[in-house]
């Protein structure tokens, strides 16, 4: 150490000398005794922090698969094949009751908490009736689907959170 405090390496080139007050610690909080390598990684430690910090502060939600052509968004919709084809038996923004035999279906809704996931009924061939909670268009969870042959919509109806 030189008699400013500073190690004698850095007092002795040109130009270079400790702030006034200056008491003999490193930059950064660092002690003489670190080599320069541990305070590059730390410096590297932080950098990569801050970027994916950015990134992730940044990123979108996720996407919404494109809407079915015959239902658009704010719809839930049931048609009479399988995969979202054939006849559109359902489209409905609201509570819906009634008897339709259907294939697949699609929660088209949009986000609106209290009021953007739906619960259908079912009764299936074999007498079992059934009420599940879809979520919207991207979900997560369930947003779309088929169901097996022989299946009849009861009802539709728009709720909140699953």
């Amino acid at each position: 150490m030189s008699k400013t405090g500073w190690p004698a390496h850095r007092s002795a080139r040109a130009g270079v000398r400790p702030a006034p007050g200056h008491r003999g610690s490193w930059p950064c909080g660092l002690s003489e005794g670190q080599p320069f390598m541990k305070r590059s990684r730390a410096a590297a430690a932080l950098l990569i922090t801050s970027v994916l910090v950015g990134v992730f502060a940044t990123a979108s939600p996720a996407s919404a698969e494109p809407s079915p052509d015959d239902c658009p968004p704010g719809n839930f919709c049931a048609w009479s094949d399988w995969g979202q084809e054939g006849r559109l038996v359902v489209k409905t923004t609201g509570t819906w009751f009634g008897r339709e035999s259907y294939r697949s279906f699609f929660n088209n809704g949009v986000r609106f908490p209290g009021a953007d996931h739906v619960d259908i009924t079912s009764l299936y061939a074999n007498g079992q009736r059934h009420t599940q909670c879809i979520h919207y268009n991207p979900g997560p969870g369930l947003y779309k689907g088929d169901v097996p042959t022989a299946t009849v919509l009861e009802s539709v109806r728009w709720r909140g959170e699953c």
